[in-house]
């Protein structure tokens, strides 16, 4: 019992700063007794000289070796690490690796994880462990306030974690310059920034939320609100235990400063208690970043005119739009503009007979041969 309570102190102060207040062999102590309450035999290395492996592990004839890493939310493990627990495998003749850190992982020290198969614990994989074996499943302020002993400064600490602990959040992909068109709202088609983000219920109980339009900060500063939702992100309703929903938000990509990276999304979404609460997400190393350069559609004015999107001018209209106006800063920012704001005009201009023949006619006809006199000078030269 007193054992437990020990653990349940360090646990209470250790979790809301990811075990900052510890040393880090004092830390390495308490994995290995969350490792023997999972039921192995341990022994803790040395300090200094353990090879690599600062935990040993046996379980059912099988020998692990384990190297912790207390480490900042920021500090991301890397491929030095994987390379030094390799060689403590080797050398203490274990059968497995494990790799538990209160941060995460690097892309490239992932992908060596998985080649050589050491077995990675980041801070969310932790902290569920120390859940399941010391904490009923519950979340930190659930579980310490049970009993109603905390003081306030403690239940404000403790909740505040807790809620970060309910919902996980990690941006999946970014993809810029993507050609879009908004269902189900008065948003005009446009080329956009999307951003892919997973959010993870972790508990044990189904939590009913409801999300709202994320903003992002820029690099430099910005601070720029979604301005739609895609079909098939999750809006509203129950997210149940342990499952994920996707949630999938754009921006116009105007307005984004040229060059611009994002450096946060402000997650917000209102739960059961009617709080609606923010989460900071940042993108790591294992989100995804892609860029479109060749748009998939021609000009929606010239289509509105000419009554059909294969007419021969408008292949000449995307050519040009790809190889030439793509290929500038000051042209994408215009193919921007066009996007963002020509399908209304050509859903008019497309009701209107005499007003196409006139379009056609007296604009997108000298704009097409201005084009391909463009592109035989191109080729002459």
């Amino acid at each position: 019992m007193n054992k437990n309570i020990g653990i349940l102190n360090e646990i209470k102060r250790g979790v809301p700063n990811r075990f900052g207040n510890m040393n880090p062999f004092h830390f390495e102590k308490f994995i290995g007794e969350l490792f023997n309450d999972l039921g192995y035999q341990i022994e803790v290395t040395k300090s200094t000289g353990d090879f690599g492996a600062d935990v040993l592990l046996v379980k059912d004839n099988i020998k692990t070796a384990v190297q912790v890493k207390r480490y900042g939310k920021e500090n991301l493990v890397g491929v030095n690490e994987i390379n030094q627990i390799i060689g403590g495998r080797e050398y203490y003749r274990c059968d497995k690796a494990i790799i538990v850190t209160t941060s995460s992982f690097t892309k490239a020290a992932k992908k060596i994880a998985d080649q050589t198969l050491v077995e990675l614990w980041d801070w969310d994989k932790l902290l569920n462990e120390i859940k399941k074996v010391y904490m009923e499943g519950k979340n930190i302020y659930d579980f310490f306030d049970k009993e109603n002993t905390l003081d306030n400064n403690e239940k404000e600490e403790l909740y505040n974690n807790a809620q970060s602990e309910i919902f996980l959040f990690q941006i999946e992909q970014i993809r810029e310059n993507v050609e879009t068109v908004h269902f189900n709202s008065n948003k005009a088609a446009g080329i956009n920034t999307i951003v892919h983000i997973k959010m993870v219920n972790t508990t044990e109980q189904k939590i009913y939320v409801t999300m709202h339009m994320p903003i992002i900060i820029t690099n430099i500063g910005n601070q720029i609100e979604a301005v739609a939702s895609f079909a098939g992100t999750f809006t509203q309703g129950y997210v149940y235990p342990n499952a994920n929903v996707p949630l999938i938000f754009s921006w116009y990509v105007d307005q984004i400063p040229s060059g611009r990276l994002i450096k946060n999304v402000i997650v917000k979404y209102q739960s059961e208690d009617g709080i609606t609460k923010e989460k900071f997400v940042s993108p790591d190393s294992s989100t995804q970043i892609t860029k479109e350069r060749k748009l998939k559609s021609g000009c929606f004015i010239a289509t509105a005119v000419y009554g059909t999107p294969l007419a021969p001018e408008i292949n000449t209209l995307r050519d040009f739009r790809d190889n030439i106006l793509l290929s500038s800063k000051t042209g994408e920012k215009f193919v921007c503009f066009y996007y963002r704001f020509s399908p209304p005009i050509a859903n008019f201009i497309s009701k209107h007979r005499l007003l196409k023949i006139c379009i056609r006619e007296f604009f997108i006809n000298p704009s097409v041969k201005v084009v391909r006199l463009l592109n035989k000078v191109t080729n002459f030269q």
